[in-house]
C-alpha cells in the first residue's frame, strides 16, 4: 500500500521547511493533541539534533530542520513515514483476521 493513501504531497517551501499535506480523510487528526505530540517525538527521534520547531494546521505539518540539513531531513522523513505508514497497516492487518 503506497503512501499515497495518507499523505498528498511532501515538498520544501520557500523557508525551506518540509512541508507534509496529509490527505482530507485524515486531516482531521492533525487537531488531536495525541497526533501533534506524536508527529513531534517522531521528528525529534529521527531528526535528532538538526530538528528545530514542528508546526501542525488543519492540512498539513511543517518541519523546520537546522540550515542546510533541509534535503538530508527531507530523506529522513520520507523514509519514516513509509516506515509508520507500514507498521500501521500491519497493525491493522493484524485485526482482519
Amino acid at each position: 500500500m503506497s503512501q499515497d493513501l495518507f499523505i498528498k504531497s511532501i515538498i520544501v517551501d520557500d523557508s525551506d521547511r518540509i512541508v507534509v499535506h496529509v490527505q482530507e480523510n485524515y486531516q482531521h487528526f492533525l487537531k488531536e493533541d495525541f497526533a501533534k505530540k506524536m508527529l513531534r517525538e517522531t521528528a525529534l527521534k529521527a531528526l535528532e539534533d538538526d530538528f528545530v520547531e514542528l508546526a501542525v494546521s488543519s492540512t498539513s505539518f511543517r518541519i523546520q530542520v537546522k540550515a542546510g540539513k533541509t534535503q538530508e531531513a527531507l530523506s529522513i522523513v520520507e523514509d519514516e513515514i513509509k516506515k509508520n505508514i507500514e507498521m500501521a497497516i500491519n497493525f491493522l492487518g493484524s485485526f482482519g483476521g
